[in-house]
């Protein structure tokens, strides 16, 4: 529920976007934006790959992930990656389409797609984190993945929102039986979006879709963009009531979930304030990164991104004798604060579940606030020692509690209560009765073997905690060299360790058995030495992949659509995205003649920008189709 005092921030995205001029060209990407409600934002030079391939299990039918995957991943490599895999082409070309075909084969592989029932989301982010992970790229961008659900229904806003701060994103449609406003699921798909249109109520969306081919298993179809208008419905979907977002002319589509790939970021604090740190959009735009401040009016005590990537829950503190702890969430896109939760009391720490609740300590007790129910209280238990620091385990499904007095880890499901609401007892873990908590203590778990490791401010060591037979637990110290005051700590994708004591240090990956860290090199991140007094935050994958409902038969996105509309051609010509061909791109031409290698100005795709290209530029003179 919104906060009858929700504010646009100055330093928002929204204020960045509309700061840009009327029409900004970035990587093939153009964003024109107004206002929230209007707006209009096209991608073009996007592979439109057909997923149907005779050489693909099951002629391909089941691909749509990988064969949209492998859309984004090809025009990455062409946009400034050119080391990740397939790599920069001509991929129209039909020299093009075996390596292709392999291509969205060893996607498929990475998401182990099955020829009978598809991709589930899970392997769908990290097959195509794996991507980047195996590439020189690892470090610049993250993979998100979010199904609609009890607690979470994606819109064509939703999708829109991560276009415009230029990501990367594959719509999940899915088709729907309707009976008056009810919606019953029997399939699916996932398409890549390059096009996104909102004049108030009006909407459009435009997709790249696999599944749009010409019937011929052998050979490519016409990279094109198909567009259909968006309906806005409040409809009644497992029992609840949601707005979804219909995909007027494609069958029974209706817009439940999303992939998308982002580039990395991380926020660092003041004591009002985060700012968004981002390390470069190369890939999407050669711009300079523009790095937002956000103050939020009072002293940050906790932050954390939300497992959607879209925006961040801040603790605030209102008073002094009998403090208000607030818990707001700020959307990185709008800008908007919105109230999550307030209660009197001292809330420690804070960590968010995968699937979006959000767990507090306060003094004694450990809470959870559900997304489904935003309204009802927190879900709270007791724990049988003092909880002093806490972190979710993706891995795990679990809320790991530290207790500093009584020497222990306690692991509880992501549901702190059981189904008659009863409070479901933790696993608990000895950890050795001689160790010194020396001031506050954080929690983090590392992404590759699901350990729990812990760090305290006084200290410039962190901790592995390993489970031992029997509930008990040995740790293993590792220092970290020239580390004073340890204020948060966290793993990304690839393991490495970040801290902050004043500014931002990096680590590689923990040795086996503890020792001495490793610092990274200047050059592995570039969140390196950020100026950041109390948190650090770097984005990481996430998904809320949900293995009780998610892998029913009509969950899974392997039925292709019934109806389309008349596809668009991609536009060339068009160099810097303005949906017309003329001066602008000759002088674009005229700016790159000469040069060599993969280009969008290199028209024929011969590796030369010379006179030929500016024929074909000029033979496309006026708007494009």
């Amino acid at each position: 529920m919104k906060s009858t005092s929700t504010a646009r921030l100055a330093g928002s995205l929204a204020a960045v976007v509309a700061a840009l001029p009327a029409s900004t060209a970035l990587a093939n990407i153009t964003i024109n934006y107004a206002s929230s409600t209007n707006y209009t934002y096209l991608v073009s030079k996007v592979p439109d790959f057909d997923q149907r391939r005779a050489t693909l299990p099951n002629n391909g039918n089941m691909y749509c992930v990988p064969t949209s995957a492998t859309n984004w991943m090809a025009y990455i490599a062409n946009h400034g990656y050119p080391e990740l895999q397939p790599g920069p082409g001509n991929w129209q070309a039909s020299s093009k389409y075996g390596p292709a075909t392999l291509a969205i084969l060893f996607m498929g592989l990475q998401m182990n797609t099955s020829a009978t029932g598809g991709t589930d989301l899970d392997d769908a982010v990290l097959g195509a984190q794996t991507q980047f992970l195996n590439s020189p790229y690892a470090l610049e961008f993250i993979v998100i993945g979010q199904n609609a659900s009890n607690s979470y229904f994606p819109t064509f806003d939703t999708l829109a929102n991560h276009a415009l701060l230029k990501r990367l994103v594959m719509p999940r449609i899915g088709w729907y039986q309707q009976a008056g406003s009810v919606l019953t699921r029997n399939g699916g798909h996932v398409t890549s979006m390059t096009r996104a249109l909102r004049s108030g109520s009006n909407r459009t969306i435009g997709i790249n879709d696999p599944a749009s081919d010409d019937g011929d298993l052998s050979s490519q179809g016409t990279f094109s963009r198909e567009e259909y208008p968006i309906s806005n419905q409040v409809v009644v979907v497992d029992g609840m009531p949601r707005t979804m977002s219909k995909m007027v002319g494609y069958g029974s589509g209706w817009i439940d979930g999303y992939r998308a790939i982002i580039p990395i970021f991380g926020l660092t604090t003041s004591p009002n304030q985060f700012v968004l740190n981002y390390v470069n959009f190369a890939a999407l735009g050669a711009e300079t990164p523009v790095n937002l401040s956000v103050d939020l009016g009072t002293t940050i005590h906790d932050l954390q991104i939300l497992p959607d990537a879209t925006g961040a829950i801040v603790l605030n503190k209102v008073g002094a004798a009998a403090p208000v702890s607030v818990l707001n969430r700020v959307d990185f896109a709008t800008g908007l604060i919105e109230a999550a939760h307030s209660q009197i009391g001292d809330i420690k720490a804070l960590t968010v579940g995968r699937k979006g609740p959000i767990y507090f300590i306060t003094g004694t007790t450990l809470s959870c606030k559900s997304p489904v129910s935003p309204t009802s209280p927190p879900q709270t238990v007791t724990p049988p020692g003092p909880p002093a620091a806490l972190v979710f385990d993706d891995l795990a499904d679990q809320v790991v509690v530290l207790d500093t007095v009584n020497k222990r880890v306690m692991r509880y499901p992501e549901a702190l209560l059981d189904q008659a609401g009863a409070p479901i007892p933790p696993q608990v873990f000895q950890l050795p009765t001689n160790l010194v908590f020396n001031g506050t203590p954080f929690l983090a778990v590392h992404p590759l073997t699901g350990r729990t490791w812990y760090a305290t401010s006084g200290s410039d060591k962190i901790f592995e905690i390993v489970p031992a037979a029997g509930g008990g637990a040995t740790v293993n110290p590792l220092l970290l060299p020239a580390v004073q005051s340890i204020q948060s700590l966290q793993f990304d994708d690839l393991g490495r360790i970040f801290v902050c004591d004043g500014s931002v240090k990096g680590f590689a990956p923990p040795p086996p058995g503890g020792g001495t860290a490793s610092p990274l090199p200047p050059t592995e991140s570039p969140f390196l030495g950020l100026p950041t007094p109390k948190f650090f935050r770097i984005a990481t994958s996430r998904h809320n992949y949900d293995a009780a409902t998610m892998t029913l038969p009509p969950q899974q996105d392997i039925v292709l659509p019934t109806q389309t509309s008349p596809p668009i051609p991609d536009c060339i010509a068009d160099l810097n995205g303005d949906d017309i061909v003329n001066g602008a791109d000759v002088a674009l031409i005229l700016g790159a003649w000469g040069t060599k290698g993969f280009s969008d100005a290199d028209l024929d795709q011969d590796g030369v920008i010379d006179g030929s290209d500016l024929g074909l530029l000029l033979g496309s003179s006026g708007a494009c189709p």
